[in-house]
């Protein structure tokens, strides 16, 4: 059973890497100079899959969600915040902030507190580029709690 659990969850992180690596990609597809200069660095920046192999950090995460409509609002917050994710980091601060606040939406819905760990992180990030630093810091402090108590080991040792 847990080399099951194990496998399964190895698979759903392999999925999110690929995931926001086809978002980079695909914002990429028509750059424009900022983002083109930036390209580099947030290709460099996409999360290690070594992470994908991690078993004890695989183990101890809160389960995905397991009902349908949970799931679908798990999916969609992991879309935008690794379209959040990428265009941060391509310089365009405010279509970040906004497909942050979108992941938040989402992962709140979907009631899975390692994605809404990731939402907030990324909403916090987005605003601290957009140069809000006060809303940045109080969003900081919703993701360390929620990516304490949801497990999410990679989020908290980012903070």
């Amino acid at each position: 059973m847990r080399a099951r659990v194990v496998l399964s969850r190895e698979a759903d992180c392999f999925d999110i890497r690929l995931l926001e690596l086809e978002v980079l990609a695909g914002t990429l597809e028509h750059p424009t100079e900022r983002s083109a200069r930036n390209a580099f660095r947030a290709a460099s920046n996409l999360p290690v899959l070594a992470l994908c192999e991690d078993v004890s950090a695989l183990t101890e995460a809160d389960p995905p969600a397991t009902e349908e409509e949970a799931r679908e609002h798990e999916v969609r917050a992991r879309v935008a915040i690794a379209e959040s994710r990428a265009f941060r980091q391509l310089g365009n601060f405010i279509v970040a902030r906004r497909r942050a606040e979108t992941a938040s939406e989402e992962a709140i819905a979907a009631g899975h507190a390692p994605t809404r760990a990731h939402a907030l992180y990324e909403l916090a990030w987005a605003k601290d580029a957009e140069g809000n630093k006060t809303l940045a810091m109080a969003t900081d402090e919703q993701f360390a709690s929620g990516a304490l108590s949801g497990h999410d080991d990679e989020r908290v040792a980012s903070s």
